[in-house]
């Protein structure tokens, strides 16, 4: 029997006759039933490969790249095919090889990173989208460059407070710690200037220096007990991280001021106490500082190096139209790689130190965690660095071994 739906089928060899049933052409070729069966199992038709097709060519027009003329026929054709329901074999053959042949020539791009480049239009705005007017919703791409750049902001601006908060700390302690070294030396030098006075009260000089090293012991002790103020109350901001030993030692020492005998010195004891009280300040700021600067910071500075790789990165793929929805992941595992080498860097910090590695010398703890959070190879580089160093000792240990052993 002629087939009258598929003339062209006469003209087919034998096996590549088309046995037409009840229902039409388009339900022989592509049944509907299989079809869903299709979307369902794979989650893609050949309806979706026409869209993705055209698509690519849209792409390719847009942006100047030849393509063959046989090619955009073949795709033309297709979507009229499948307009009609009027499939025939060699039509869709040559669809699909024309959408292998787009597909090729515009690589990088891919149909993914074309769709996460793309704004859908909005069908029911809510009332943002009413209050901005927004008709068109934000791309894949859009959302991913917000939300890393919202993360490297919070980020670095904790960064910030915290690089500050430290550098304040350190300030202190450095200007108690050289007030404190500084009344050493004055006061050395005033029990020496006392001894030489009582001996030779007609020692105008010595008198002179005595009495100036008095007023600049007593000026750089006010100083001191200034800065140790000012410590206390930057230890104030960090309270959570120690038990509060000062309210316990004032526990302790107000029943023993009050059952002390009249003949008890209170101000000698009410001294001791704020002595005791300020050791113990300088010693929690020391260990805070410490912390702050191997740990936090370092593993901080590597976040916001992998926060600006990822940035980098997006910019680049968002000018080359190579981002996908997949790069998500790869750039969520980049940032906790960074973390990482940041935290890396702080722990063995001391024994990177120790290696004498020539590029590392003139670099503190805040740019190396920085550069290792940037770049993953760069860290690789600081192991095989200090890999070759190791070695390097010990090569040089062994002549000196068996020369004493000689």
């Amino acid at each position: 029997m002629k087939n009258t739906e598929y003339p062209d089928n006469e003209l087919l060899p034998e096996d590549e006759k088309i046995v037409l049933k009840p229902g039409g052409l388009n339900s022989v070729l592509f049944p509907k039933e299989e079809e869903l069966k299709e979307k369902e199992q794979f989650g893609f038709t050949r309806t979706d490969a026409l869209e993705n097709a055209e698509m690519l060519l849209s792409f390719a027009s847009e942006n100047g790249i030849d393509l063959p003329t046989d090619i955009i026929r073949f795709i033309v054709e297709a979507k009229k095919m499948e307009q009609n329901g009027e499939w025939t074999v060699a039509g869709e053959t040559n669809f699909w090889v024309a959408y292998k042949s787009v597909a090729q020539v515009i690589k990088p791009v891919s149909i993914d990173s074309i769709r996460a480049s793309e704004e859908a239009k909005i069908k029911t705005p809510n009332l943002y989208q009413k209050l901005f007017r927004r008709k068109h919703k934000f791309s894949i791409v859009h959302k991913a460059v917000l939300r890393y750049s919202v993360l490297a902001l919070i980020f670095m601006i904790t960064l910030l407070i915290l690089q500050i908060f430290a550098i304040i700390g350190s300030q202190l302690l450095t200007s108690i710690e050289n007030s404190s070294a500084l009344m050493k030396n004055e006061e050395e030098r005033l029990t020496e200037l006392i001894l030489i006075t009582e001996n030779n009260t007609d020692n105008r000089s010595a008198i002179l220096e005595k009495t100036n090293l008095e007023i600049s012991i007593e000026k750089n002790t006010k100083e001191m007990n200034s800065s140790i103020e000012l410590l206390l109350t930057w230890m104030r901001m960090a309270d959570f991280l120690y038990t509060d030993e000062t309210k316990k030692m004032e526990e302790d020492i107000q029943p023993a001021m009050l059952e002390a005998d009249a003949d008890m010195n209170f101000d000698a004891l009410s001294q001791q106490f704020t002595i005791d009280k300020n050791i113990m300040a300088i010693q929690e700021a020391k260990s805070l500082i410490q912390i702050l600067t191997l740990y936090i910071l370092p593993l901080l500075y590597g976040l916001l190096g992998g926060f600006v790789f990822v940035l980098r990165s997006i910019t680049f793929e968002t000018r080359s139209f190579t981002y996908t929805k997949a790069s998500n992941l790869k750039y969520g595992l980049r940032i906790h790689l960074g973390a990482l080498a940041g935290l890396a860097i702080g722990l063995f910090w001391g024994d990177i130190e120790r290696q004498n590695i020539n590029f590392i010398e003139s670099m503190g703890t805040a740019l190396v965690a920085f550069l290792a959070g940037y770049s993953i190879e760069f860290v690789f580089r600081l192991v095989d660095q200090l890999i070759f160093s190791i070695g390097e000792k010990k090569e040089d240990k062994k002549p000196e071994t068996a020369n004493s052993q000689k």
